[in-house]
């Protein structure tokens, strides 16, 4: 049936990702199944994702429904406009932040949203275990590099920083092949101002330890910079999108448009005169400044705990709806 799903799918759209990731909607009919017969073998009470765009999640969740099981949304990353409506039963988002945006989503796709008969959303802080930091007496540059970056511009600052005398510490984003990490690291390795420490070496909290500042461009890491009391400096690195999760907008990141504006801020970051904008770290992550802050994984198994004992969702903390 194959080349007929394809002929369907032609007619009833006209992007070209249909024609480029055609293999993408054929797999949908190899999860759902597979799904169907695990969940209807192991009986979960609910079923946890962290990802609500791409097919292996949105099968799971299709057969999850289907059997009448619970599905639990756990926001992982930031998000933007370009997310689909959320429809789980019980959400768990960061912050105020990504709720505003859903609700725009919802109704930019009012016409196309199938809703839950139940749906509960808390607002439950960024769910990363992000540690507060001393960063008084840190001096390191941190750069965090997206797997869509363009690194020709990474380069260029480090080379920039570097010849200025900043020590610069390198992060890619774990999903980077090692390929490109190598040679990239290979151009600046013999450089005792230059450091790089493999991902799956060194926690997110400890790349922050050693940081006054960080350096990134599309990427969530600005936010747990903040959270951890890391100033995050926004530098435009994909033709295609600017600021998509609202960091700049909303004053979690400075934004740098050239080179030597990222050494302006830098200094003014040294010098104590640009600080994390606590207010804004609050909108986006919810738990910012609580006594859930750090403890963000048991918030959230307790309010599982808790409705799996048939408590009412409307009574725990971080309660929110969509209208």
């Amino acid at each position: 049936k194959a080349p007929l799903l394809y002929i369907n799918l032609k007619k009833l759209s006209n992007y070209k990702e249909i024609s480029y990731f055609i293999n993408q909607f054929y797999m949908s009919y190899f999860y759902l199944p597979y799904f169907l017969d695990q969940l209807c073998k192991y009986k979960p009470q609910f079923v946890l994702m962290s990802n609500d765009i791409n097919v292996s999640c949105r099968s799971l969740k299709l057969a999850a429904e289907i059997l009448n099981i619970k599905t639990v949304y756990l926001q992982h990353g930031s998000i933007s406009t370009l997310f689909p409506p959320l429809g789980h039963n019980y959400v768990f988002l960061d912050g105020q932040a990504s709720l505003d945006i859903y609700h725009k989503n919802e109704i930019d796709n009012s016409l196309n949203l199938k809703k839950n008969s139940v749906r509960h959303i808390f607002l439950s802080g960024n769910k990363r275990k992000l540690i507060k930091l001393d960063l008084n007496k840190k001096d390191q540059i941190g750069i965090a590099i997206n797997r869509l970056d363009d690194l020709e511009i990474f380069k260029k600052i480090c080379f920039k920083l570097i010849n200025l005398g900043f020590k610069v510490r390198i992060r890619f984003h774990p999903g980077t092949s090692n390929l490109i990490k190598n040679k990239f690291i290979n151009i600046f390795k013999n450089n005792s101002l230059f450091q790089y420490k493999d991902t799956n070496k060194e926690s997110v909290s400890d790349f922050f330890g050693n940081l006054c500042c960080l350096i990134g461009g599309e990427s969530g890491i600005h936010l747990e910079a903040a959270i951890c009391g890391v100033v995050p400096i926004y530098y435009k690195t994909q033709a295609d999108f600017y600021d998509m999760s609202g960091f700049v907008k909303y004053g979690i990141a400075y934004e740098a448009n050239k080179a030597k504006d990222i050494v302006s801020i830098i200094n003014k970051i040294k010098l104590n005169k640009l600080k994390v904008n606590k207010s804004a770290v609050k909108y986006f992550s919810s738990t910012f400044l609580t006594e859930w802050q750090g403890r963000e994984d048991e918030l959230v198994v307790n309010h599982l705990l808790s409705i799996f004992k048939n408590i009412d969702p409307k009574e725990l903390y971080g309660y929110n709806c969509l209208k």
